[in-house]
């Protein structure tokens, strides 16, 4: 599994490891990193290329249909 969030790196990596799940997460993609924000095709790309994932075979779950299922339906997934 792999997580794509809109937040800040330095505040999303604290609160996945003190929340103690990032074992269940191969890799975190970050709005701050990618340079976009969701639904920027841009970020849902650079999560792909990091996890190295292609988006026929990927499943996202969000819960914002603007943020989240608008850019992962447009990023093939």
């Amino acid at each position: 599994m792999h997580i794509i969030t809109n937040g800040f790196e330095e505040v999303q990596l604290f609160k996945i490891s003190n929340s103690g799940i990032s074992h269940y997460f191969r890799t975190i993609t970050t709005a701050e990193a990618a340079g976009a924000l969701k639904p920027d095709l841009q970020i849902f790309e650079q999560a792909l290329k990091t996890a190295g994932a292609d988006a026929e075979s990927s499943l996202y779950i969000g819960d914002s249909p603007e943020a989240d299922g608008h850019g992962s339906m447009r990023s093939g997934m």
